[in-house]
């Protein structure tokens, strides 16, 4: 029982609010409704939930985004220099990173936004843009008159989890020239006031031959040189002898991450009993293909991020939200893409998702990615914010009805186990969506192969935040 007294306008004296709760209400409240909100934008997924630590490790084409969506929603990037630099000089100062100057001149020769060179100018460190073994952009680096007193290369600034670790495993993934090979140095180092690196904290040396081939180790930092745990640091990556490589990607992660996700996320989350996650998006989810996110992480695309700008390596796909949500010990929940995407394709992700891999391709798809049983993902959401026209393929109140009935259908044909969700926003397209949603989740549902009980009769609505 509360009991409330009112505040007459232009009279003195104090509110008073009495609570008194002991005496409790038969309706209960669903602890779902505690649920989290995931996408990949700003630091969320990357430098957030997953562990990897480089910034760019794909060395990708960054996506500076223009400020303002297309007339068919979702944003394209410029080129154009002034947006460019005022760009880096939010991302570096978002960081503190030293300067801005250095990231944009090496963007602006032809090096993958975040790194830089190191050691030398133009004419000793030469870049340029090459195709990676997956027909991704890579980063090819000449390196000339160099020595064992000039190190060259190329680097970039980061921040270690040195208050949990002093250990980081390393992938690198490149090649030689043809009929050449090198011998490149993946180290760790100090920077100066200015950001250069200076006393090298860890280092390993790397053999590329002039086939594509990986190589993974691990750095680890002895007590007597560990820095100031929220210093700013670099990784290098280079050659005392002069030669001609390409890059496909460098990945480092810390020792102690939770298959690839930060332990410390994970903590939080269990911690705080989380109970849903939703992902992948949020804007983001309205231009992705989640079949870019699932297999070996080598061989998945790099692609720009079609929401927020830069660029998305897929390094956190369907595969590691499940398993981040079972580190967690909460339920996962998908947003299918009912943007660009279509419902044969969401149909695809559940049954990819949550049919036995002697059932269908796709569950035998994902027991060859090593998850030979389903996943069982309960709940899937039909879009998000279409209303708006900042989302790739935004639609009228009427157009949502249409493509969630589509939606509906199929993903219920996939498994018709599932709980559906829809995007709710203003009264007007709720009370739409409700009165014509309603008529169409009182059909008949398909019958379930697997004997899985039906977990809805009626759509639920939800609204989603930007």
């Amino acid at each position: 029982m509360t009991r409330y007294y009112r505040h007459e306008e232009g009279a003195s004296g104090t509110a008073v609010v009495e609570l008194q709760p002991e005496i409790r209400s038969e309706a209960t409240i669903d602890p779902n409704l505690y649920g989290k909100f995931a996408e990949h934008l700003g630091w969320n997924i990357d430098h957030g939930m997953e562990a990897q630590l480089l910034y760019n490790p794909t060395f990708g084409r960054w996506r500076f985004r223009t400020k303002n969506a297309t007339e068919d929603g979702g944003y394209v990037g410029t080129t154009d220099p002034k947006h460019r630099r005022a760009m880096i000089e939010s991302h570096a100062a978002h960081l503190d990173f030293p300067a801005a100057e250095e990231l944009e001149s090496a963007v602006a020769d032809g090096l993958a936004f975040w790194w830089m060179r190191l050691t030398g100018g133009t004419d000793e460190v030469v870049v340029s843009p090459d195709v990676g073994p997956h027909g991704n952009r890579a980063q090819r680096v000449e390196i000339r008159n160099a020595s064992p007193e000039a190190a060259r290369g190329i680097f970039q600034w980061l921040y270690l989890p040195l208050q949990r670790t002093t250990v980081y495993e390393y992938s690198i993934t490149a090649r030689a020239r043809t009929g050449t090979k090198a011998t490149l140095t993946l180290g760790l180092s100090l920077v100066d006031e200015d950001g250069v690196p200076t006393t090298k904290l860890a280092s390993d040396a790397v053999t590329v031959r002039d086939e594509w081939s990986t190589v993974d180790g691990r750095l680890g930092v002895p007590p007597a040189k560990e820095p100031e745990p929220d210093g700013l640091l670099a990784v290098t990556i280079s050659a005392t002898a002069d030669c001609n490589v390409v890059i496909d990607r460098a990945l480092l992660y810390p020792d102690d991450h939770v298959g690839g996700a930060d332990p410390d996320v994970v903590g939080f989350l269990r911690e705080s009993k989380l109970p849903l996650l939703r992902w992948p998006g949020g804007n983001f989810v309205s231009d992705y293909d989640w079949r870019d996110g699932i297999g070996p992480k080598a061989e998945r695309p790099t692609t720009a991020n079609p929401a927020w700008g830069g660029v998305e390596p897929n390094l956190f796909g369907t595969d590691e939200f499940v398993a981040f949500c079972d580190a967690v010990g909460c339920e996962p929940l998908i947003c299918l893409n009912a943007g660009t995407g279509t419902a044969v394709e969401a149909a695809a992700w559940v049954t990819y998702c949550n049919s036995d891999a002697d059932e269908t391709a796709l569950g035998a798809l994902r027991a060859a990615h090593g998850y030979e049983e389903p996943f069982d993902v309960k709940y899937w959401e039909i879009g998000n914010e279409l209303y708006g026209r900042w989302q790739p393929h935004w639609t009228t109140p009427d157009g949502y009805v249409d493509r969630y009935q589509r939606f509906r259908e199929a993903i219920l044909a996939a498994d018709p186990g599932v709980t559906v969700l829809t995007c709710g926003a203003d009264p007007d397209w709720n009370e739409h969506l409700i009165a014509e949603g309603g008529r169409i989740s009182e059909r008949s549902r398909p019958t379930s192969s697997r004997g899985r009980p039906c977990r809805t009769t009626l759509t639920e609505t939800t609204s989603t935040t930007r």
